[in-house]
């Protein structure tokens, strides 16, 4: 608990607002389950995040960081390719 208690009050804040914003507009434009699926992601994250000790530099996360946007990317690219979602701007 002393971990969180040294982020900034107001970063908590807002960390804490914006997860609460993604899942409640989750389920409002996907119901329940699909609310249930994909705030896992932010939920846990903003954990990790808490759990995570001050002054960690960019430099010890970037290969995980790149590594999720190339995977992004590659989703993005086979969603488009194989019409995965027929009616969304891909």
């Amino acid at each position: 608990m002393a971990q969180v208690m040294r982020k900034d009050k107001i970063l908590l804040a807002i960390a804490i607002a914006h997860t609460l914003t993604i899942v409640s507009l989750g389920y409002i434009l996907l119901g329940f389950a699909g609310m249930a699926l994909f705030a896992i992601g932010f939920v846990i994250g903003l954990v990790f995040w808490l759990a995570a000790p001050e002054g960690i530099g960019f430099r010890r996360i970037r290969l995980p960081y790149f590594l999720t946007l190339v995977f992004l990317f590659c989703t993005k690219s086979k969603n488009a390719r194989w019409i995965f979602f027929p009616h969304s701007l891909v």
